[in-house]
């Protein structure tokens, strides 16, 4: 019914307006069709995403309108009925019986009011949480349902709900940092005018080795730091990774010829052991490795075969045994405005290290019974976590809040 009367206005339309009528057909097929080619939406999602066509549908409503409009002027022009309130009435009831007969047919595929999952759901995923618990979400799917219950029902308002989406604004963060009902603000410890979107330092967070960091001019003391932070709980593991690393550049070091005494000096650098200062032995490696690079471009330095590439590679796995840094002095160096690097005039925030450990509360865990009393002996006393760089080359804003809610929780 709905399609007959589309049509018959469609055609009357054209007949009688064209000009007119071909603006809504082209609004009709941008909205509706373009969108549908331009969304390229997937076949199966949550609910219904007709919504996006919503721009068709109301010039599709014109042409059914339209279409009644068509059977009252037939009416008029054929006499088949005096009066103008007779010929009313019949267009209209025509009209009328659209709604009816679609609400017939499809009220009971698309009443809603006896379906609860989204209720119980997000019922069970409140109670699921101790007091003062914080719960993570992504999108509206997730978020409503759980703010319908706490905003309308009043149901745990001691648990805060953080949808991640919104946390990559300014604002939201801010909120995020306040107390809300009953529950306690989360412990984001990042200042007002760190988190400002575009201007503070916390859009991105980026993940650099150390011999790129080295190749920037980075600060030699800000160096030292992120050297002493990754040392911090691998000494043994960096002792090991340099007898490796010197046993490896001994075959490397014949194949690099140098012309100036500065540079040999450099090459030195790249097998030195002075175990009483870690920091600074390291740092030497990578200084030395970049100086020779360096001398690339001034001819003074020649890499046979390919000893430059081997000596790259080599200095990039050389601190992957000793890189990880502790969570909490990770987000700490990530909060401090000293360290960043420059890039193109503007300062760029990075994180210490692409790995990091998490120490784990044996308590916290045996009373949340996550772990039983025998799984105790067996829990690690920290969790090593890796990012992998090569899909991710940076933190977002969101995961940034995220990991220092962890830290300081």
């Amino acid at each position: 019914m709905p399609l007959i009367l589309a049509l018959i206005g469609i055609f009357f339309h054209f007949s009688r307006a064209p000009k007119d009528a071909l603006v809504i057909l082209l609004a009709f097929l941008f909205t509706g069709l373009a969108i549908l080619v331009y969304l390229n939406q997937k076949p199966f999602e949550p609910r219904e995403r007709d919504y996006a066509y919503a721009g068709s549908f109301y010039f599709f409503a014109m042409w059914i309108g339209i279409g009644v409009y068509a059977i009252y002027d037939f009416i008029q022009r054929k006499k088949i009925l005096a009066q103008d309130f007779q010929r009313a009435v019949i267009a209209g009831s025509i009209g009328l019986v659209i709604p009816v007969l679609m609400a017939y047919q499809g009220w009971d595929d698309h009443d809603r009011s006896g379906k609860t999952s989204a209720h119980d759901l997000s019922h069970n995923y409140l109670e699921s949480c101790g007091k003062n618990g914080i719960i993570f979400t992504n999108g509206d799917n997730d978020t409503f349902p759980l703010w319908y219950l706490q905003e309308v029902e009043g149901q745990r308002t001691d648990v805060r709900v953080c949808n991640l989406s919104l946390m990559g604004t300014d604002w939201y963060t801010n909120q995020m940092k306040m107390k809300a009902y009953d529950s306690e603000a989360l412990p984001i410890n990042f200042r007002e005018d760190q988190i400002l979107m575009y201007a503070g330092n916390t859009d991105q967070i980026y993940f650099i080795n150390l011999l790129e960091l080295v190749s920037r001019n980075s600060n030699e003391d800000m160096l030292r730091k992120i050297v002493d932070l990754r040392l911090k709980n691998n000494k043994q593991n960096a002792l090991q990774a340099i007898q490796l690393f010197n046993v490896k550049v001994a075959a490397i070091l014949p194949n690099i010829s140098c012309k100036n005494p500065d540079f040999e000096l450099a090459k030195g650098y790249l097998s030195t052991s002075d175990n009483s200062d870690l920091s600074g032995t390291i740092l030497k490696k990578y200084f030395g490795a970049i100086k020779l690079f360096q001398g690339i471009q001034s001819q003074e330095v020649e890499f046979i075969g390919n000893a430059g590439q081997d000596l790259q590679s080599l200095l990039q796995e050389f601190e992957t045994p000793w890189s990880a840094v502790d969570f909490k002095d990770a987000m700490a160096f990530v909060r401090d405005d000293k360290n960043f690097v420059l890039n193109g005039g503007g300062k760029l925030s990075f994180f210490p290290s692409s790995r990091f450990t998490l120490k784990v509360n044996k308590n916290n865990a045996l009373a949340a019974g996550t772990i039983n009393k025998s799984q105790a002996a067996k829990c690690p006393s920290n969790i090593l976590f890796e990012f992998n760089t090569e899909r991710d080359s940076y933190l977002t804003r969101d995961e940034v809040m995220m990991m220092d809610i962890v830290a300081n929780n």
